[in-house]
């Protein structure tokens, strides 16, 4: 008998005594999975144990039987690539755990020669090309399933978010609260909604893809880009989006509960993002909605304040005294300080404000007008 069959004989009987103990390799490479790939801790112990065995199993009867792959088990890489793409395991971590299973077959393997070839790994050259064989059609396929799951779940994704878009706008989102389920949100639950201004199109998956599992969906049209927020403090919204685009600006409404919720938060945002646009920077209608409203009224109040308008465009003093006045408390003396003028100067200034538009800063009507005259 030749080398050559000897060392097909002798893999043969190696690859025999590590399918006897499939189950105790399977288990050492789940354990060298989930510690080298942390995100497999999401994947629950028995099936993926499972998993492991099944491949493990078949692998070492293909290299004992001197067949490449079945289109049996290309499917099944496949199917399992699709489970672990909605498992939420990103696919380098899918191919990383197939470089860690096959690369613990192989030390099987060597170990095993070793011990009873007395250091001698020729039985096991045979193996080297039927084993990077399977390893490189398994993790294509398994590759294809997780990339063809993600373009299913993508394009249902964008079709859900743009009916629920449409919903919201459309005042219907309490007749479809599917739409809300599919998207992951809870539809009883509280919703907070911002709109957006100057976010590229091309950041706006990116941005998704931060939100979609942590409370959050980018909607978006030809004309609007939203944001649904549920259980994600607003903060860390605008946090991510200004990472993504400096420059993006957003309005966020009030957090409301359930789908009606949802469409009233949405105006809300609407609101805040006009004033926001006006600002030059993302607010929450919360912090500044006396002027979010009066600037949704502008056209309404023009007859009322254009007078006014007119007086502060004209008397930048008088403008910046009444500012200055706001802003410090309504107090004549830290208002003074603040400009370094004499608080009986603050005080002509501010009748001299009265006498020419009739809004006493004194009082909340007053006050409010004038506030709302500074704004043009």
């Amino acid at each position: 008998m030749c080398n050559a069959q000897k060392n097909q004989l002798h893999l043969a009987a190696l690859l025999e005594q590590i399918t006897d103990n499939a189950s105790q390799l399977s288990n050492l490479v789940v354990s060298r999975i989930r510690s080298e790939v942390p995100h497999y801790s999401a994947i629950p112990l028995p099936s993926h144990h499972e998993a492991v065995e099944h491949q493990v199993v078949g692998i070492l009867a293909g290299l004992r039987e001197h067949r490449t792959p079945s289109a049996s088990h290309i499917s099944n890489a496949r199917n399992l690539g699709r489970e672990r793409a909605t498992q939420g395991i990103a696919l380098r971590d899918v191919i990383e755990a197939y470089h860690v299973a096959y690369r613990e077959i192989w030390n099987e393997l060597l170990a095993l020669s070793r011990t009873e070839n007395a250091d001698r790994s020729e039985p096991l050259l045979a193996a080297v090309a039927s084993l990077w064989n399977w390893f490189h059609r398994l993790s294509a396929a398994v590759a294809e399933g997780h990339s063809d799951e993600l373009r299913t779940t993508s394009t249902t994704r964008a079709v859900i978010q743009r009916e629920f878009l449409d919903a919201l706008v459309a005042g219907s989102a309490p007749q479809h609260p599917a739409l809300a389920t599919g998207l992951g949100f809870d539809p009883d639950a509280s919703f907070q909604v911002a709109c957006l201004e100057g976010l590229p199109r091309h950041l706006i998956a990116r941005l998704d893809e931060e939100l979609a599992d942590n409370g959050g969906a980018v909607l978006y049209d030809d004309e609007s880009t939203v944001v649904v927020l549920q259980n994600h403090p607003a903060s860390d919204f605008l946090e991510s989006m200004h990472a993504l685009a400096s420059s993006a600006i957003a309005g966020i409404g009030h957090a409301r509960t359930g789908m009606s919720g949802a469409t009233e938060s949405l105006k809300d945002a609407r609101l805040a993002l006009d004033r926001a646009c006006r600002l030059g920077r993302s607010i929450m209608l919360a912090d500044d909605w006396l002027m979010a409203v009066l600037d949704d009224s502008a056209a309404r109040l023009d007859p009322l304040l254009r007078h006014g308008i007119d007086v502060a465009a004209r008397n930048n003093r008088l403008a910046d005294t009444l500012r200055a006045f706001a802003n410090s408390g309504f107090s004549l003396s830290v208002c003074a300080r603040e400009l370094r003028i004499h608080p009986n100067t603050v005080k002509y200034r501010l009748d001299r404000w009265r006498d020419l538009t009739g809004w006493d800063v004194h009082n909340v009507e007053g006050l409010v007008a004038s506030l709302r005259c500074l704004e043009g």
